[in-house]
């Protein structure tokens, strides 16, 4: 059960961290505004798959800023201890 323990993880920094978040958050504006300009004219499926891969980027930009936040709150928690 060692593999689930955090400290079998290997180190990633948190300014690399935060740039996969921006360039996430980055693409959702991206998709957004290319639909919202009209400089293509996609079908309703080419319109529902930007739209959806558009919310999936969002929610793993969310996820991994929420991830950033809870390890910072056990670090803080932890050393409290």
């Amino acid at each position: 059960m060692s593999a689930l323990r955090s400290e079998s993880y290997a180190h990633v920094s948190r300014s690399v961290i935060l740039a996969v978040v921006a360039a996430n958050v980055l693409w959702v504006l991206g998709s957004l505004l290319l639909l919202l300009s009209g400089s293509l004219a996609p079908t309703t499926l080419g319109k529902s798959f930007i739209l959806g891969q558009a919310v999936a980027v969002a929610v793993f930009a969310y996820l991994e800023h929420d991830g950033l936040r809870r390890d910072r709150t056990a670090i803080e928690f932890e050393s409290a201890l």
